[in-house]
Formats: C-alpha cells, sequence, structure tokens
C-alpha cells in the first residue's frame, strides 16, 4: 500500500449513455435486416438471436435505472458480459440481408463491444 486514499472510480454517465445507445443500434439493425430478409439464416436470427439480444437491451435499460440510483455494479456486470457479444454471436451468420447489412451489424456490433470495455476501464473491472 502506499497510504494514499483510494479513488473510487465511476462510470460516467455519459459513457454509460453511449453504451446503451450503441447497443440499442445494434439491435435495432439486427431487427431491420432480419426483418427484410427471408433467408434460412434470418429466421434463425428472428428467433433465436433478436429476442437474445432484446433481452440484454432490457437488462442494460434496467441496469442504467440502477446507475441513476447510484448503484453502479448491474451496468458493470452487463458491460463485462457484453465484453463477449462478438463471441457470444459467433455461430450466427451476418450475411444473411446482404453484404451492407452485415458490414453495418459487425461495425455495431465491434463498437459495442469497444464501449462495454471503456465502461468496465472506467469502473476499474479490467
Amino acid at each position: 500500500m502506499t497510504g494514499e486514499p483510494m479513488i473510487p472510480r465511476v462510470i460516467p454517465q455519459a459513457m454509460a449513455d453511449r453504451y446503451v445507445a450503441l447497443l440499442n443500434e445494434l439491435i435495432s439493425l439486427a431487427h431491420e435486416a432480419s426483418d427484410v430478409s427471408t433467408s434460412p439464416q434470418a429466421a434463425v436470427w428472428r428467433q433465436k438471436l433478436v429476442p437474445l439480444l432484446d433481452s440484454r437491451l432490457f437488462a442494460a435499460r434496467t441496469a442504467m435505472f440502477h446507475l441513476t440510483t447510484g448503484d453502479e455494479n448491474p451496468l458493470l456486470a452487463h458491460a463485462l458480459q457484453s465484453r463477449f457479444l462478438a463471441r457470444d454471436m459467433d455461430d450466427y451468420s451476418f450475411d444473411f440481408a446482404g453484404g451492407e447489412f452485415a458490414a453495418q451489424l459487425k461495425e455495431k456490433q465491434r463498437l459495442v463491444v469497444y464501449a462495454a470495455w471503456q465502461v468496465c476501464h472506467a469502473a476499474g473491472a479490467v
């Protein structure tokens, strides 16, 4: 120990808002892509991945409520899980609605993972 007081780390509101906004954008794009595509892979997205993403967004919004009350633990736990979103989505093809949607989905996914890492870093968890 250095004898210096420990400064608690706090997740900045703007960073938390950005994380949830990016997650919302990813999920909105997943809904749009799966709605316009008639491929069998789109059906898999609609049946499995989109509901999973919807539940994660609901959990993130609930965690944001907790953050407004001063409890950042739910948001931190959610962000820790979201750092592995790319791995969680590995089994699903992104090409089901065409190349443009695939590129947009991959970019949004990358941005969500990075924003999740930023939240975790701000809280001192990584």
